[in-house]
């Protein structure tokens, strides 16, 4: 016999066809000895004893799902068995299985041959036709929501996590939340159940699904929804449905889940920003997420983008508190790459008006801010950069004339040549304040150079150093390297 490697598509496209069923006996004879099969998928112990069973009947799948060669044989009693899967979810009816044997017995099989989130996109359409298999599915998606709760075998630090998250959700406190999440998010596991049944919503009907998570009231129920369905559907279930908890956790949790070198599909990066938009119209809201997802935007580099195109179609009043959300730092060299991408996206897709704007509320908080100029300990050792450098060359080149861009400068040349004038507490004081200035010139460089000769706003290793304030002198004592 000659081996082969599986593929979901093409087992499931030979099982539609007539043929010989090989029923999974092993596990129907475990099932028919647990008193409830509902609570025993349910319970982790006997949930194992049911997928042991099956493994024993049908042990060449998981051989062949971690890459072994599946003979002609196995691949045969394979597509009988999924014939017998197919028959038994297009045929099924609780009135024929009131104890719900066999439809757990086909939630092991689908768990057990590649899982829920990858079996149902393969599954024949005439299985999303039994509308009495559909509503049962929703009656367990909106199950979701009870039960989440600590229990006596819970650590005592996973207590106090959904304690804490108890507290949040009551506040809708996203900040909380997301600095909780990934604690809570490897502790809470969705059921065998709820996965099947999410995933096979998200396949033939996504607005059932959604509307099945508006039952969704806290936090850990999110997320265990959103562990059990998905990827490539959470964040269109996310921007679909109203429920606040539901957005937000599925959201995070794609964000969280996804390498940070990833890109968006298209599909799901216009989900996520029509999300984001819908979100930047309650002020309120919309600030507590951008201080939840925003305040080190280094966090979520898949984020930006999105962020980036609702930005340009949110409200005018959204803008303030996404260009405040952001933590400034005197050691951003290597974090404004993450910001810039964000505003590349913007400015391409904003008019003219509202982008100005936006940089202009950006110039302001970056001028407030002068590198941490009002703190007693905020010292710099050297040149510094800002997570809003983009943000302010883009001021400087849509909000000023050439004639002020030189003007500005000119007067920061002044501040430097003056420095000996004034009284500083220490030198490390008088090298900082140094620094600081020339700092604040480097934007106003980069953009002047920029409107001459072109180039990128994120200005990159170049550093910018007046003539007369380059000297050997100038280096030795302020230390200017």
């Amino acid at each position: 016999m000659t081996g082969t490697t599986p593929r979901f598509s093409e087992i499931m496209a030979a099982a539609v066809e007539s043929g010989a069923e090989a029923v999974p006996r092993t596990l129907l004879a475990e099932l028919g000895g647990v008193r409830s099969p509902v609570e025993a998928i349910g319970n982790p112990d006997q949930r194992d004893a049911l997928f042991a069973a099956f493994t024993r009947e049908y042990d060449f799948i998981q051989y062949a799902l971690c890459g072994g060669e599946l003979s002609t044989q196995d691949r045969e009693k394979w597509i009988a068995l999924s014939r017998w899967l197919i028959r038994e979810l297009r045929d099924w009816t609780p009135a024929a299985d009131p104890e719900f044997c066999r439809l757990v017995a086909a939630c092991v099989v689908i768990e057990c041959c590649g899982g829920a989130q990858t079996l149902w996109s393969s599954m024949p359409a005439c299985v999303g036709a039994n509308a009495q298999l559909l509503a049962e599915f929703e009656v367990t998606v909106r199950s979701a929501d009870i039960g989440v709760t600590a229990s006596e075998h819970s650590l005592l630090w996973e207590c106090d996590v959904l304690a804490a998250i108890a507290e949040a959700d009551m506040a809708r406190d996203w900040v909380r939340i997301r600095e909780l999440l990934p604690q809570l998010a490897n502790v809470l596991f969705p059921p065998t159940r709820l996965t099947v049944a999410a995933n096979a919503l998200a396949r033939f009907d996504l607005d059932r699904l959604v509307r099945s998570f508006s039952a969704i009231t806290t936090t850990p129920a999110a997320i265990v929804s959103g562990r059990a369905l998905g990827q490539q559907f959470r964040l269109r279930a996310a921007s679909e449905s109203a429920n606040p908890h539901v957005q937000f956790c599925f959201t995070l949790l794609t964000l969280i889940d996804s390498p940070r070198d990833a890109v968006l599909p298209d599909a799901d990066r216009k989900s996520l920003a029509n999300l984001l938009v819908s979100v930047a119209g309650d002020t309120r809201r919309w600030t507590t997420w951008m201080r939840a997802l925003n305040m080190y935007p280094v966090w979520l580099p898949i984020l930006q983008p999105a962020l980036g195109l609702a930005l340009a179609e949110a409200p005018a009043s959204a803008l303030a508190p996404y260009v405040d959300s952001i933590e400034l730092t005197n050691g951003a060299a290597h974090r404004r790459e993450q910001v810039a991408e964000c505003l590349r996206n913007f400015r391409a897709a904003a008019d003219n008006a509202h982008a100005r704007n936006l940089f202009a509320l950006a110039h302001t908080r970056w001028q407030n801010w002068n590198f941490g100029g009002d703190a007693s300990d905020a010292l710099i050792t050297g040149i510094a950069r800002s997570e809003l450098d983009y943000a302010v060359v883009g001021y400087v080149l849509e909000c000023m004339s050439e004639s002020q861009c030189a003007q500005e400068m000119h007067s920061l040349l002044a501040e430097l040549g003056s420095l000996d004038n004034a009284w500083h507490v220490s030198k490390i004081a008088v090298l900082s304040e140094w620094n600081r200035i020339l700092s604040r010139f480097q934007p106003y460089a980069h953009a002047d150079l920029v409107r001459k000769s072109g180039g990128d706003w994120l200005a990159r290793q170049q550093l910018y150093k007046p003539n007369a304030f380059a000297s050997r002198y100038a280096v030795m004592r302020f230390s200017s390297r």
